[in-house]
């Protein structure tokens, strides 16, 4: 009905993001004064989370609500437990990371930063992928089923299906620059798995764009195994 029912106070700073918990029972927010906070829905402030060296960007839960992932300016995304202890770090961003989400399994991250890429992540930390876009990423989302990623991106708003070497033969003649240099990169990504995208990426070294040529070039090296 629009009726304002609480207002929490506790951060020193701009509160930049905030996340209800699966179970609808706690609150998250991450805020300009560097740290996170858990609140109940009555305002109380549960504990706070500190650790990051810069503005918390974005928060969110784990589908079984037991970790927290956050992405920070200080160009990390760090996973804790409700407790608030540290789990990880992880370091594999040029540029402040914008946005950060759970896939609806509780198996993957998806990060969106300011240099202009998405990052997905299993949650041990390893990096599993990354696409690269023409603008900073604001925002990232999976699907109810897990099998689409959004983002945002300068005007855009890019629905991206969970990589499959077909799909991403498929996308290497795709309209969109965008679509076409991150598939490429995709591909490179997955290395050795990737053979069968041989006869397209060596078509893609013709395309018009240059960030495509140069993706497709670095993806048949690395396929076949001339570069790391």
């Amino acid at each position: 009905a629009g009726q304002e029912l609480i207002t929490f106070k506790g951060h020193s700073s701009y509160v930049l993001s905030v996340a209800f918990s699966p179970d609808g029972k706690t609150i998250a927010s991450g805020s300009d004064d560097k740290t996170i906070k858990l609140w109940n829905l009555a305002g109380q402030e549960l504990i706070t989370f500190k650790g990051h060296s810069s503005y918390v960007l974005s928060v969110a839960f784990s589908p079984d609500g037991k970790t927290i992932a956050s992405g920070s300016y200080d160009r990390t995304i760090k996973l804790w437990n409700s407790a608030g202890k540290e789990l990880k770090t992880l370091r594999r961003y040029s540029s402040y990371v914008l946005s950060v989400a759970f896939s609806p399994d509780g198996k993957t991250i998806a990060s969106g930063s300011y240099d202009r890429t998405i990052k997905l992540w299993d949650v041990s930390g390893k990096e599993l992928q990354t696409l690269n876009l023409q603008n900073p990423v604001t925002s990232v989302a999976f699907s109810p089923d897990a099998q689409t990623l959004a983002s945002a991106s300068g005007n855009d708003v890019i629905l991206w299906d969970r990589a499959t070497v077909d799909n991403l033969i498929a996308a290497l003649k795709n309209a969109s620059v965008d679509v076409r240099r991150t598939a490429a990169s995709a591909l490179g990504n997955l290395g050795s798995q990737a053979k069968t995208a041989i006869p397209a990426l060596t078509e893609a070294l013709k395309d018009s764009d240059p960030g495509v040529r140069q993706n497709a070039d670095s993806a048949l090296k690395r396929i076949s195994g001339l570069s790391k």
